[in-house]
């Protein structure tokens, strides 16, 4: 019986190793293998390996180190009972009941009459205790013992002190004082024959002597990766290395000296030990054939650098079996990877999804990009990669949990309609209440309409408020109307709408019960009851959401159990109920997607450093990578010098690092955000990713100028399509071929045209002459962006409500309608403030309104229709005659160019049919005061002409995108002759460009119609500056 130490620089290899080992210490076949392993991704691709060498893997019992630790120790001891006292979860309760009884002053003031605080310090607690139970046994020995750490102990040691031995008092067993006596009770016939230990590259000091305890009793196989088969062990950091005075030790091998701390650590502890070691490192097994491209890789000898210790430079190509990218942000990261891994596959026919693992420091940040990069492309797309994303959270991932926990949010919401929009759109819900996601859509309109922005009570803009205005508009009449002089129907439900606003209703009260059933405190089985009935009530669980439901399910019993175990019987508040369950629901879903055939995406994670033919790192920014431990202040670890074993995310991330390079087999692909995707401005890389650089550099001349390759921010660009930067995303590629065609040539294109315009039609184009020629020549609409649901109730009133009041007044005088009652309409729609100064603002417009029709109902003002053909086109257009015989427009709001245009063309096309010069005059109001603009066509000779040529250029706006603005039309109104030549220039781009910037800066150009329209046919000059 002994220790036996395999470390190999491959994991292949200790595959091999472990299947011999297999096959030579067979097992009775109903006697199950002990494997320990360090993570749970290592516990799947090891028994897949498994399978593949022995055609099969049965019978394996696996489990994680600490975990196999305490259940034996718990189970040769017949304590079974105790396991679970000591555990996070039993002990933040354990805690919760005690921290009153310590009496400390500096706690009761942080959580003073909060449950909620006072649970999560207790669970922070429980964690340090935990930590203390895995690395200082010996602290909490000598506070069992009524003992100190120091010979003066601070304020925080006296306290976590009579905590712990409160703790004891309840409960003396604890997992030091089980391992201890477990240890005495060890023996062959309590341990299985073999126990296996596979790819775990950290074990506390704790935990080693009980497993070397336990190998006087039978073999244990320790397979590990060692990155370099000379001893290294005792390599200094460049720091250290520089204030010793043994730069030499840095030099030999920079990469183990930096990023080795935690297998020095690992490999030192075992060096100290009895054991037997069994070598296995690249050069001296043979069962892995390398290609000669792979040999003579830049990937493959840095990994011999490491392998051999030394720096030694064996090839002199700069190869893509390193890849390092700058990008702006995630989504281009993920687009940019998307490239290259089409651009391996393409260069490796070999090379299959499967063999492609992609690590970030957290996938959360990058499963949105990766489903629309990756999972979201057609199914018929050839550059569509088929993958995976493991190590999501049930929280991030699935509607069913995370609407779960934001209605256990309930009593502290004030019900916000954009809340209860996102309790529609789960699934789950919509099956409950048999909405249909046309049906959503349609509550979606009436809850805009009724102006239901949030609160349940009878006040303006709550739901009770605005659901009685639909039910009555339903039921009274077919307009809207006024009751009790205070609400205002909404006709807006049809009769066979009226199921899905009953169905809405229905929501509303349970979600209003609920809310108030929230608030009470409960025992924990009473949780649990009222938990299930809310997740039975609200939900209707089909397959899909099944394995989620059971996993909500297990968690709300976990609650039950751990009270049970730690002897709380009180009533517990909703926040903690809440807590408890988001943190379990944020915690990574176990084998969830992790190596399933395709590309893998996962976080970076600790031991689970398995090989790949192409292995990515993504997010390598300073900010995220290495990360950093969250420091507890009152951590005592972080007061006391370090011990042999500690562990830290830092010194975890680098050997993670370390791992990843000798574990990828073609490939190591790093990407980092290396610029400000808001002004481009530089950002550091990673000083992991910086020290690599430099080693680069030094020893195989890899120059940052040329071989770090920096993306630009937007995938249309036409870098992306360039030598060394190639992108295989067609769409793009057709946007790019669209923008270099010139939008300023005299080429036309021939389309059909109508056989009439409205002079209306006709401004409209000169308006806007791109979205003409998008819609008409193009037949492209770009949707406008219509203001969608708000939880935020109406506080002023804007230009465009004040122009709507105006045009509403105007509207009511010209049909005669009831002018108090519409003031009441408008008081009562919901569109605007509740607020005295509305009163004053409506009756201030009404006044104003009132004086300008008056004005306009003097001129007795006769409509005229007008028809004219010109050149075979026939043109038409109604027109209003004041009795002087002047042609009269009017508006209330301001004038624009386009008015005064439509009132010229008005004027011309009647001094054509009727040879007849007359007198336009346009009345607006222009803030607060009625005024006109009047013009005359006195000067123009030919009126055919004229009207010819703004049909002409009309139509060349529809025949090919031209850069113009109406505004430019205004100096040829001004000064009463025809500038359209001289306005509307066509020529090269270069002018275009001049022109553009320049209604762009003008104040005197009106530019509020440079849209979308404009920046999607000239947006190589807007964007690229050309």
């Amino acid at each position: 019986m002994a220790l036996y130490t395999y470390p190999s620089n491959k994991l292949e290899y200790l595959v091999k190793i472990f299947s011999k080992l297999l096959q030579i210490n067979k097992n009775k076949i109903f006697k199950p293998t002990y494997i320990l392993v360090g993570s749970r991704g290592m516990q799947h691709w090891l028994s897949m390996e498994l399978a593949k060498q022995n055609s099969i893997s049965m019978n394996t019992k696996f489990d994680m180190v600490n975990s196999f630790i305490i259940n034996t120790s718990y189970e040769i001891t017949n304590n079974q009972s105790h396991k679970k006292a000591y555990s996070k979860e039993v002990l933040s309760w354990r805690i919760f009941k005690l921290l009153d009884d310590i009496g400390v002053d500096k706690l009761k003031n942080y959580y003073k009459d909060s449950s909620q605080r006072k649970y999560q310090l207790s669970a922070q607690i429980a964690n340090v205790f935990s930590k203390y139970i895995k690395y200082r046994p010996a602290w909490l020995e000598k506070w069992q013992n009524l003992q100190f750490i120091s010979t003066s102990p601070s304020e925080d040691e006296l306290w976590q002190a009579k905590l712990w031995q409160l703790l004891i008092s309840e409960n003396p067993k604890t997992p030091i004082q089980i391992q201890k006596q477990g240890i005495g009770k060890l023996s062959s016939e309590t341990l299985p024959k073999d126990i296996y230990i596979f790819g775990v590259s950290a074990i506390s000091p704790n935990n080693l002597e009980f497993l070397l305890e336990v190998a006087k009793y039978t073999n244990i196989h320790l397979l590990y990766l060692n990155p370099c088969s000379e001893y290294w062990y005792d390599l200094k950091k460049a720091k250290v290395a520089s204030w010793l005075n043994t730069e030499e030790d840095f030099t030999i091998q920079p990469l183990l000296a930096s990023f080795g701390q935690q297998g020095k650590d690992f490999f030192n502890q075992l060096l100290e030990q009895n054991q037997q070691e069994f070598t296995s490192f690249e050069h001296v097994c043979e069962d892995i054939k390398i290609t000669p491209s792979e040999a003579s890789s830049l990937l493959t000898n840095i990994q011999r650098n490491i392998l051999e210790l030394n720096t030694e430079k064996y090839t002199n190509s700069i190869d893509n079996s390193i890849i390092i990218n700058s990008c702006h942000s995630p989504l281009r990261e993920i687009q940019v990877l998307h490239d290259n891994l089409l651009e391996l596959f393409e260069q490796d026919s070999t090379l299959q999804p499967q063999d492609v693992l992609v690590m970030c420091p957290n996938i959360e940040d990058y499963a949105p990009y990766i489903e629309s990069v990756f999972t979201k492309s057609p199914s018929d797309s050839p550059n569509k990669l088929p993958c995976s994303i493991a190590d999501r959270t049930i929280i991030d991932s699935e509607s069913l949990a995370a609407s779960f926990i934001e209605i256990l949010k309930l009593p502290d919401s004030n019900f916000e309609v954009t809340k209860i929009i996102d309790y529609l759109s789960v699934p789950a819900l919509q099956r409950k209440f048999d909405i249909t996601l046309d049906q959503l859509e349609t509550i979606k309109y009436w809850l805009t309409e009724a102006c239901i922005y949030r609160g349940l009570n009878n006040q303006t803009f709550s739901w009770n408020w605005g659901l009685k205005r639909l039910l009555l508009g339903f039921c009274l009449a077919d307009e809207p109307m006024i009751i009790e002089d205070s609400l205002q129907t909404l006709p807006n439900i049809q009769t066979n709408d009226i199921q899905e606003l009953g169905k809405l209703y229905e929501l509303i009260e349970l979600l209003q019960s609920f809310s108030e059933e929230l608030k009470q405190k409960r025992s924990a089985h009473d949780w649990q009851e009222f938990l299930l009935k809310i997740l039975d009530t609200l939900f209707n669980i089909d397959d899909a959401d099944e394995y989620i439901a059971n996993i909500i399910k297990q968690n709300i019993a976990k609650i039950v159990q751990h009270t049970h175990q730690a002897n709380f019987t009180g009533l517990i508040d909703l926040a903690i109920i809440r807590n408890i369950l988001t943190t379990a629901l944020s915690e990574p879903i176990i084998n969830n997607h992790f190596l399933r055939g395709k590309i893998t995406f996962c976080s970076m994670t600790p031991m689970r450093s398995i090989p790949f033919k192409v292995i990515a790192m993504l997010g390598l920014n300073s900010t995220t990578y290495p990360r950093k431990d969250t420091k507890i202040s009152f951590d005592l670890t972080n007061h006391f010098s370090a011990q042999k074993g500690d562990r830290t995310k830092r010194d975890d991330d680098k050997y993670l690092f370390l791992e990843t390079i000798i574990s990828a087999r073609s490939v190591l692909y790093l990407s980092f955000q290396g610029n400000s995707y808001k002004n481009n401005s530089e950002q550091e890389p990673s000083l992991i990713i910086k020290e690599f650089i430099s080693y680069l550099e030094t020893h195989y001349n890899w120059e940052l100028k040329y071989n770090l390759k920096k993306y630009p921010l937007h995938p249309f660009s036409p870098k992306c399509y360039s030598k060394n930067y190639q992108s295989y995303d067609d769409k793009w590629l057709k946007l790019i071929k669209a923008e270099k065609q010139n939008f300023n040539s005299q080429q036309n294109i021939n389309i059909e045209l109508p056989t009439k315009f409205s002079l209306q039609e006709i401004v409209n184009i000169f308006d806007d002459p791109f979205k003409a020629y998008s819609q008409y020549t193009l037949d492209l609409t770009l949707q406008e962006n219509e203001p969608g649901l708000s939880d935020t109730e109406p506080f002023e009133i804007d230009a465009l409500q004040t122009y709507k009041i105006k045009e509403h007044f105007l509207n009511c005088h010209e049909n005669h309608k009831d002018i108090d009652l519409s003031v009441k309409h408008l008081r009562f729609s919901g569109r605007l403030p509740q607020s005295p100064l509305t009163d004053e603002l409506l009756h201030q417009n009404l006044d104003l309104v009132s004086s300008f029709y008056d004005k306009i109902d003097h001129l007795n003002l006769q409509s005229l229709a007008l028809e004219a053909n010109i050149q075979n086109i026939k043109i038409y257009s109604n027109i209003k005659l004041s009795s002087d015989n002047t042609l009269t427009l009017y508006k209330v709001s301001s004038l624009k160019p386009k008015d005064k245009l439509q009132l010229y063309l008005k004027c011309i096309l009647y001094n054509h049919i009727y040879n007849e010069k007359i007198t336009g005059e346009y009345l607006y109001i222009n803030d607060k005061k009625v005024e006109s603009f009047k013009i005359n066509t006195f000067k123009i000779e030919n009126v055919e002409d004229e009207l010819s040529h703004y049909l002409i250029q009309a139509i060349n706006f529809l025949k090919q995108p031209t850069l113009a603005h109406i505004s430019l039309l205004e100096p040829a109104f001004q000064e009463n002759n025809n500038k359209i030549n001289e306005v509307l220039y066509k020529g090269p781009r270069p002018l275009a460009k001049n022109l553009y910037y320049k209604l762009l800066n003008d104040n005197r150009f009106n530019t509020e119609n440079l849209n979308k329209y404009y920046t999607k046919a000239f947006k190589d000059i807007i964007l690229n500056n050309k």
